[in-house]
């Protein structure tokens, strides 16, 4: 998965805390997003895998979003970093 940013924006979707039981979130709480992205030509990749994830309810979750193209991220295979706001 190192290299496959759709990989790992759907993984960051299903690791979040978004989708613990616990939490009482899931797609439609979410409010914004912010995405940190080191390739701007992954855009589309990230996109597939983003609405997968907020297509997952109807009617589809439509948060604000912020992409940013960053230099480097804290590991060094990390290509995209995603952060939720959720409102109960």
């Amino acid at each position: 998965m190192g290299g496959d940013l759709e990989a790992q924006a759907e993984q960051a979707s299903t690791i979040s805390p978004l989708n613990w039981p616990a939490s009482h979130g899931s797609a439609p709480n979410l409010v914004k997003l912010t995405v940190f992205i080191q390739d701007m030509s992954k855009l589309p990749d990230y996109r597939r895998a983003r609405d997968r994830f907020l297509g997952t309810v109807t009617p589809r979750a439509a948060p604000a979003i912020t992409l940013v193209e960053v230099s480097r991220l804290f590991a060094d295979d990390l290509l995209i970093e995603i952060e939720g706001i959720a409102a109960a």
